[in-house]
C-alpha cells in the first residue's frame, strides 16, 4: 500500500493574528505623530475581509521565493477598496496608474517588483470580483509624516519573511514558519518605562502642556524605520540632560552647526497647527463648504508644508549618517551634535535584561551573542542613565536600550 505524502502544514494564520492585534490597539484608534487622537473615520482607511489578507499574504509569501533574472527584490502592496485614497492629494501619495489592472500574481509581482525601487514604492492591489488586482504603483511622499492613512501593507522583507503594516507601523511579521510576539509598547504615559522619552519630550516642547501631547517617539521611530530600509544598521545615542559635558567626541565627525531636529520638530508643531486653525475657521457648517483660501492662509499651508518637509529631509539625513561606522549622538534637545562617534570602550558590557510585556525588566537577555553595535548601546545606556540608544542590526532588527528600574534593557521595536 503507498505511502500517503505528508500533510503540509500552511504557515500560521497570519491575517488572524494580524486582525488580533489590531483589535488590541483600541479597535482603529490611533494617535497623529502630534498627539491629536484620529478616528478611522477622519483618515482614508480600508479594512479587507479575512479572506482578502489572507490571498494577498500567500501571493506575497510565494512571491518572497521568486526571482526575476536571477535576483529577489523586496516589493511591498497596499491594499484599497478603490483608488480614491491615492488621488485624494490630502493624503499625499503621487500615483502611476496602468491603462489596464495587471492580475495579482506571483510572476507578475516578481516582475513589477524592480519597477518599484525595492520599498520606496508599493503596489497598488484593490479587490475585483472574487479576485485582486494591481492597478498601479503608489509612492508616499513626505507630507506622510503627518497624514495618516490605515491602509493596509504587506510587504516582502526577504525570502519567507512578510512584514503586515496598518499604516507605517508594523502589525505582525511571518518569518519562515514562525510569528514573533509582538513586542511591548512604549506608549504614552508616564511609566518608568518612558522617563527618558518624556524629559526630552518636556525639553524640545519647552514644557509647554499644550505641545507635550506630541510623541517624540513616533519620530525618532521613523529615523529608525529610515536606518533600516537604507540595509545598513546603525546606532542612535541621544544623551540626558547634562550627559554632553561628559561626553568625548574627539574622534568623531563633529557637525559645525548642530542639526536642530527638535526644532525643526517645534516649528512643524506651531505651522501645523496654524494650518489647521485656518482650515477650521474657512469650513462653513451651513453650507458645509470651504471658502477659497486668503493669501494669508495659502502662505500658512505653504509653511506648514515646508516646515514638514524639512523634518523628513532631516530624518532621512540623520538616517544616511548612522550608516558611517560609529554612532550618531544626538543631544537632549535632539540636537545632531556628530556621526561615525565610538562609543565601545574597555569598560565591562553590563548585563541586558529584556521587557516583559508589563513593561518591567525581565530574563536576562544574551548581549554576549551580539556584536560590537549592540555592547556599545548597552554600555551608553548603562553610563548615561537618563539616555537613549536606538539601534538597527544588518539584519533589519530594531531596538531601543534604555535604563528602566536601575537595570540596562533591551526594548525590541516594529518599525
Amino acid at each position: 500500500m503507498p505511502m500517503k505524502p505528508a500533510t503540509i502544514q500552511y504557515p500560521p494564520d497570519v491575517s488572524s493574528e494580524f486582525f488580533s492585534r489590531i483589535e488590541q490597539q483600541s479597535s482603529y484608534q490611533q494617535q497623529s505623530p502630534l498627539g491629536r487622537t484620529v478616528n478611522s473615520h477622519e483618515a482614508h482607511t480600508y479594512r479587507p475581509t479575512q479572506h482578502i489578507l489572507t490571498k494577498a499574504i500567500e501571493t506575497m509569501l510565494f512571491a518572497s521565493m521568486a526571482t526575476e533574472e536571477g535576483h529577489i527584490t523586496p516589493v511591498g502592496i497596499v491594499l484599497a477598496e478603490s483608488l480614491s485614497p491615492f488621488q485624494d492629494e490630502h493624503y499625499s501619495w503621487d500615483l502611476v496608474r496602468f491603462a489596464s489592472n495587471l492580475s495579482f500574481e506571483v510572476d507578475q509581482i516578481a516582475k513589477l517588483a524592480s519597477a518599484c525601487g525595492s520599498l520606496d514604492s508599493l503596489l497598488v492591489v484593490l479587490p475585483q470580483e472574487e479576485r485582486l488586482v494591481v492597478a498601479g504603483i503608489a509612492t508616499p511622499h513626505s507630507r506622510q509624516i503627518l497624514d495618516l492613512d490605515y491602509l493596509v501593507r504587506v510587504l516582502i522583507l526577504k525570502p519567507g519573511v512578510i512584514s503586515v503594516l496598518r499604516g507605517e507601523w508594523e502589525v505582525v511579521r511571518y518569518e519562515r514558519g514562525n510569528i514573533p510576539p509582538s513586542p511591548p509598547t512604549l506608549s504614552k504615559g508616564d511609566g518608568q518605562h518612558r522617563t527618558q522619552l518624556n524629559a526630552i519630550e518636556r525639553t524640545v516642547f519647552q514644557e509647554d502642556p499644550n505641545r507635550l501631547s506630541i510623541d517624540v517617539l513616533n519620530f525618532l521611530l521613523r529615523i529608525v524605520k529610515r536606518m533600516r530600509s537604507l540595509g545598513h544598521g546603525g546606532l542612535l545615542a541621544v544623551l540626558g540632560p547634562g550627559d554632553i559635558q561628559s561626553m568625548s567626541l574627539k574622534d568623531a565627525r563633529q557637525l559645525a552647526e548642530p542639526l536642530r531636529f527638535g526644532t525643526a520638530l517645534l516649528e512643524m508643531y506651531g505651522a501645523q497647527l496654524i494650518d489647521e486653525q485656518n482650515t477650521t475657521r474657512r469650513f462653513s457648517v451651513k453650507t458645509l463648504n470651504f471658502r477659497p483660501p486668503s493669501d494669508e492662509e495659502e502662505a500658512a499651508a505653504a509653511a506648514a508644508q515646508e516646515a514638514t518637509q524639512r523634518v523628513a529631509r532631516m530624518i532621512d539625513q540623520i538616517a544616511r549618517f548612522t550608516t558611517v561606522d560609529g554612532a550618531v549622538v544626538m543631544s537632549h534637545s535632539l540636537d545632531v551634535l556628530a556621526f561615525g562617534a565610538k562609543l565601545s570602550s574597555k569598560e565591562e558590557t553590563p548585563a541586558v535584561y529584556s521587557v516583559t510585556h508589563d513593561r518591567c525588566s525581565g530574563e536576562r537577555w544574551p548581549i554576549d551573542r551580539r556584536g560590537t553595535r549592540h555592547r556599545a548601546a548597552a554600555i551608553f545606556a548603562d553610563r548615561y542613565s537618563m539616555g537613549l540608544a536606538l539601534i538597527v542590526s544588518q539584519d533589519g532588527e530594531a531596538a531601543i536600550f534604555q535604563q528602566l528600574e536601575s537595570k540596562v534593557v533591551h526594548w525590541p521595536v516594529s518599525v
